[in-house]
């Protein structure tokens, strides 16, 4: 590879946008996101304390330097985090600590949940206005794909945990951090406020699902059947996101919107790796 010097640095700023860029959000209702500067989270989830940078197998084996999560990207955020609630989930953790396997490829698939119960999620309410739930999953060989809890289904405990938590709080933002399409409808069941799907970004992976949930509110980018539709203003706002119906809500001042072709080249396709909100 002769004299070639790597910028690592360089290389960590695109890893962290294309984690970004990745995100797919399924639901945005009331305008949840973006989560304002110094919003109080309340972080519900044990994938908080594990994030799944890759799935399993060889992508798995790769060393990283560190790896940046969500719950570490959010607490080098302006966000408040509930350090009382933290402190419930690592009290519980140390009984019931990573579960590994037996190696490569031979990990479990999802990692027991922390059973709640409605005093902790009361108590949280008290200090915090948003709960963001993190759901994750490794993901690798097809064992993903297995329609049993902990694979493709919730399991009991995450189910309970999205009931309480919905109930309790009125700004509700669920972080899939899985590898692969899960069943979804549990949305329907428990109406959270906000669903993304942030995969397994890698080792900037948490710094991308941040720059998504604080996206700036000048510019939007929204795919549709016509194409790519950028929406440029200020102060703009999605009140209202449904993917099953195919309908979004604006509000904002709205200087300009315009289509580029999904099938378009040059600056057009270019736009196609434009983070979805900016």
């Amino acid at each position: 590879m002769g004299n070639r010097i790597f910028d690592r640095e360089q290389y960590a700023r695109t890893a962290r946008a294309v984690a970004a860029e990745g995100v797919v959000m399924l639901r945005n209702e009331g305008a949840v996101l973006p989560l304002g500067e110094k919003e109080k989270i309340a972080l519900f989830g044990r994938g908080q304390f594990h994030y799944y940078k890759s799935g399993t197998g060889s992508g798995g084996m790769v060393n990283t330097s560190y790896v940046t999560g969500i719950r570490e990207a959010l607490e080098n955020s302006s966000f408040v985090l509930n350090q009382k609630l933290k402190a419930v989930y690592e009290e519980w953790l140390k009984d019931n600590p990573f579960d590994a396997g037996a190696g490569w490829a031979g990990e479990p698939w999802f990692q027991k949940e922390m059973p709640l119960t409605e005093e902790v999620v009361a108590e949280a309410g008290k200090e915090s206005d948003t709960a963001v739930i993190v759901l994750a999953r490794t993901a690798g060989e097809d064992q993903d794909n297995k329609a049993q809890e902990g694979s493709f289904l919730l399991t009991k405990d995450e189910e309970e945990m999205l009931r309480l938590v919905c109930g309790a709080f009125v700004r509700t933002v669920v972080l899939l951090n899985v590898g692969n399409i899960i069943d979804m409808k549990w949305v329907k069941r428990y109406e959270p406020s906000a669903v993304l799907y942030v995969w397994q970004g890698g080792q900037e992976g948490g710094n991308g699902v941040l720059d998504v949930l604080s996206f700036d509110l000048n510019e939007i980018l929204l795919e549709t059947e016509q194409g790519m539709m950028m929406v440029k203003g200020t102060d703009l706002h999605v009140n209202r996101l449904s993917v099953e119906k195919g309908e979004v809500d604006l509000a904002g001042n709205i200087d300009s919107v315009a289509y580029s072709d999904v099938h378009g080249q040059g600056k057009q396709q270019d736009n196609l790796l434009s983070k979805l909100f900016r």
